[in-house]
């Protein structure tokens, strides 16, 4: 593992990465999807027209434009774009329900939103109701003029401005929008080119959405910053999954535990496949030690734990490149941060872990929070004197990796994707016969935790399992949706009159 970086890093806005990349390597792959590939001149080219067209067409700093797109060029390029102009990107994740995706649209109010037809035809209301901008990328026309923009200089952008918005769930049940600057965006890449030795040969491979901001982090930003290559699929069967890292000789993976345990269990994978990857990586606190061992069993390798966060915008902590770390640990923190334990915070064993930026060396003082919640300004944000109160409950190991003991928030971690409880029990207290529910994760071999839940019936009126399933798909992304729904007659409460959630998992475990 190589060390820090060699001089004190200076904000900068996304596209000076972008332009250093062009500027250094024009010919060198930094893109390759299931459809095409771009090299930095071209991508460089391509933003830069597609800024004109944004540009002429009305929008400017401030404005949000949002995206629920493949993972493909075109998400690259209006990511690019939209950082060029100061515009705030708003990413949209394409697995989203439409009522879901409504909600982002209707909080954010996007001046422009880039999707395919068929996504934008399940949210026209919504982009009507704000006066929003459709444009489909797959209709051509009106993409395709965008595109054909003027390359013209644009006014630099203040690095430390709002930039981009990231969705996270809160105690209302609502998403709430992270606001995060360009600086924000660039550092974890320049940290981990620095202090992992990434280099022209930095092929990260990433199938999870680059809807999802820390994914736009680590792949296309984090490749410019090495002089990489970022590798792009949206397919997620595991047999196709191999054979696209062999292909493409993806040396740096992102998966989560479902990607893994199915990896384990294919037998028709070879485990040469996996041969070329260097680095692979796992959310700590889903990943069950079992099946760590036995990834590094077939394939001789080992998932490289971590600890991330929205709010971060992406990585706090990750295993030392080639060194795992022991069972319930989730690797060292990040060289620009600094972290510690809070005493006084409920769960075993910790205290509540606090983000702020590190006080010495060549990263001392660059980290910075984020800067708030979109449209809530009654919520209150968990930074203080600079620094960040995750709300999870950790501690340090003998050897200084974080351990993640609980989590205050009661997040679920179904497959790697977070599932927010208040947010599924919003919808399951809207069906008239629901008086109330409490949603909790219970213990899967295969995902980690899956999503079920607890329903006290409305006095006299009747309901059924499957019906009120069937309501929550049609309103929750399909991982948020109870796995199981258990009519209870009474649900546990503790002295405050609140839902107790011990008692609910104990409650759905006993009854599986």
């Amino acid at each position: 593992m190589t060390s820090g970086a060699a001089a004190r890093f200076e904000p900068r806005s996304v596209n000076v990465v972008l332009d250093r990349a062009a500027q250094h390597h024009p010919d060198r792959l930094a893109i390759v999807s299931d459809t095409a590939t771009m090299t930095y001149r071209d991508l460089q080219q391509e933003s830069l027209r597609l800024a004109g067209g944004l540009a002429a067409a009305g929008l400017s700093t401030g404005d949000r434009i949002a995206a629920s797109l493949p993972n493909d060029c075109d998400i690259v390029v209006a990511f690019y774009a939209a950082a060029r102009l100061g515009a705030i990107w708003v990413g949209i994740n394409r697995q989203l329900a439409p009522p879901e995706k409504g909600h982002i649209i209707e909080d954010t109010t996007p001046s422009l939103m880039l999707a395919e037809a068929e996504t934008l035809d399940s949210v026209r209301s919504h982009l009507e109701a704000i006066g929003g901008r459709a444009v489909a990328t797959d209709a051509g026309g009106e993409w395709g003029a965008l595109r054909a923009g003027p390359l013209t200089a644009h006014a630099p952008v203040d690095p430390l401005g709002p930039a981009a918005i990231a969705f996270t769930s809160g105690t209302s049940g609502f998403p709430k929008g992270v606001i995060h600057s360009q600086h924000n965006l660039v550092l974890p890449g320049e940290v981990l080119t620095a202090t992992r030795g990434y280099d022209a040969g930095f092929r990260r491979g990433d199938f999870l959405s680059l809807t999802i901001l820390n994914l736009i982090v680590l792949s296309t930003l984090t490749a410019a910053q090495a002089g990489g290559t970022a590798i792009l699929t949206d397919r997620t069967d595991v047999v196709g999954l191999a054979s696209w890292i062999r292909e493409h000789g993806v040396t740096v993976f992102n998966g989560v535990p479902t990607i893994f345990h199915g990896l384990v269990h294919a037998e028709a994978i070879d485990p040469a496949d996996l041969s070329t990857l260097v680095e692979v990586w796992s959310g700590g606190a889903g990943c069950p030690e079992d099946l760590r061992q036995a990834f590094l069993a077939r394939y001789g390798r080992p998932l490289h734990l971590t600890y991330g966060l929205t709010e971060a915008p992406t990585l706090v902590s990750i295993d030392e490149l080639g060194v795992p770390g022991p069972p319930g640990t989730s690797g060292k923190p990040m060289a620009h941060l600094e972290v510690t334990i809070a005493p006084g915070a409920e769960g075993a064993g910790g205290g509540e872990v606090v983000v702020g930026a590190a006080p010495d060396g060549p990263w001392a003082g660059v980290w910075q929070p984020f800067l708030g919640y979109w449209n809530r300004p009654g919520v209150e944000v968990p930074v203080h004197d600079g620094r960040l109160h995750t709300g999870d409950v950790g501690r340090f190991d003998d050897e200084g990796r974080l351990v993640i003991v609980d989590r205050l928030s009661s997040v679920i971690l179904r497959g790697g994707a977070n599932v927010y409880p208040a947010e599924v029990e919003r919808v399951l207290r809207a069906l008239p016969e629901v008086a109330d529910a409490v949603v909790v994760g219970v213990p899967d071999e295969r995902l980690g935790e899956t999503v079920q839940a607890l329903v006290e019936l409305e006095s006299g009126i009747a309901g059924d399992e499957e019906t009120i399933i069937e309501f929550c798909r049609t309103q929750l992304a399909r991982y948020k949706v109870p796995r199981r729904v258990l009519i209870v007659e009474a649900i546990a409460r503790n002295a405050m009159g609140k839902p107790d959630r011990r008692a609910a998992t104990a409650r759905l475990e006993s009854a599986q």
